[in-house]
């Protein structure tokens, strides 16, 4: 079914392939080009998986969607499949959010997984863009695979649950001039082979695996928090200044399997070149 047409209803229509008759799909009515250009919808979104194979060529070399003017987007997926349908290249792009000269601009909402579908999951094969503060990538429910993710402001978060991997995780700028910051919140399972915390804050309440982890001063990653415990590990660490805090603190009744943990193996000599605080019940 037209994207056009699925829309206006406002429902997550699990088991319902979004068609898109051209490579970009703007979602909220505008695209970040100027003039507008593509298929454009003014409503909440949501669709098992987008097929771009509609346009006039049969298939794009690759596909755009721009989600704004605080909108969002839901891909369900059937629990393996790629999302993004019709398209003949690995350039697929997802942007989260607009920004205008001003740096201001409008949220959108990335939405992976429905709670309501058995078969969520899947592969979105694109790089996922967020920039504006209030913009969102959500993990609701299944396991997911993304190319990439680059969230230079917003959140992306991973619900209890649920999963999500991805080969590239950036959070923040590193510019030196107004750098932006973004967040991290992992309840499910989240696995990087290259994560770079510029600026923000991580807070893994489920576990959080990665092959190389960079940070900076400007970071602070969490594992467990005052009701819940997180496991991290990683490699390749660089903390460069930044901060790891392992909690919770002790409560009665509290065991080790109850505990906060860090596996950790740093580069450089293995040199601590950061901050690392744990808690009375964290390992």
């Amino acid at each position: 079914a037209g994207v056009e047409d699925l829309a206006p209803t406002g429902a997550v229509h699990t088991q319902v392939t979004g068609t898109v008759e051209s490579d970009t799909l703007n979602i909220g009515g505008a695209g970040t080009g100027s003039p507008d250009t593509g298929t454009s919808v003014n409503n909440d979104l949501g669709v098992k998986d987008l097929d771009f194979s509609g346009s006039s060529s049969g298939s794009v070399e690759s596909a755009k969607v721009n989600i704004s003017n605080d909108t969002g987007l839901t891909l369900v997926g059937d629990g393996s499949g790629d999302l993004l349908k019709g398209t003949n290249s690995s350039g697929n792009k997802v942007t989260v959010g607009s920004t205008d000269s001003s740096g201001k601009g409008t949220a959108g909402t990335l939405t992976l997984g429905n709670t309501a579908s058995v078969n969520s999951g899947g592969n979105l094969n694109a790089a996922v863009e967020l920039g504006h503060n209030d913009s969102q990538m959500n993990v609701e429910a299944g396991s997911f695979k993304v190319d990439k993710i680059t969230a230079t402001a917003g959140t992306v978060a991973v619900n209890e649950g649920a999963a999500l991997k991805t080969a590239e995780l950036t959070i923040g700028t590193a510019t030196g001039n107004n750098d932006t910051e973004g967040t991290v919140k992992a309840a499910g399972t989240v696995e990087v082979d290259k994560l770079t915390v510029n600026k923000g804050t991580v807070a893994v309440t489920g576990s959080l695996k990665a092959n190389a982890l960079t940070a900076s001063s400007d970071t602070s990653i969490a594992v467990g928090d005052s009701t819940s415990a997180g496991t991290l590990t990683a490699t390749g660490v660089q903390l460069q200044g930044g901060s790891i805090v392992l909690d919770p603190a002790w409560r009665d009744g509290n065991t080790i399997a109850t505990a906060s943990k860090a596996g950790l193996e740093f580069a450089n000599s293995h040199q601590i070149d950061g901050k690392l605080t744990v808690g009375q019940n964290s390992v």
